[in-house]
């Protein structure tokens, strides 16, 4: 009886530990802005080791978010929440070449946490 409330207490204590959740700490506010020629692409950002980023705001469609498309209309006011080793970049051409016209400007809006234990 012993052996199966010490296993059962082991079992608890590790699978508590597992599935513990981390803290969020305001860390900074980050603005990316810029031009974009069509078929142009902008630098990519990767969310750093221990951060977690919430993008409360991104203009245009051109949105790319690890190699995969993030919006689905002309703007998109957020929230998106990307963890660490995540990457963002705007990029006319992942959406073809017609699709952008000749140029635009883009604008995004990031709030940064520390992730803490």
């Amino acid at each position: 009886m012993k052996t199966i409330i010490y296993i059962a207490i082991l079992v608890l204590s590790i699978s508590s530990t597992c599935l513990s959740q981390s803290n969020l700490q305001f860390n900074q506010p980050i603005t990316y802005s810029g031009f974009l020629g069509q078929g142009s692409s902008s630098p990519t950002w990767t969310v750093p080791a221990g951060k977690v980023w919430k993008v409360e705001h991104f203009s245009h469609d051109f949105l790319v978010v690890n190699n995969d498309r993030a919006g689905n209309g002309n703007s998109n006011s957020g929230p998106l929440w990307l963890k660490a080793g995540d990457q963002i970049r705007y990029d006319l051409a992942f959406y073809g070449a017609n699709c952008c016209g000749t140029s635009t400007n883009f604008l995004i809006s990031i709030i940064e946490f520390n992730l803490i234990p």
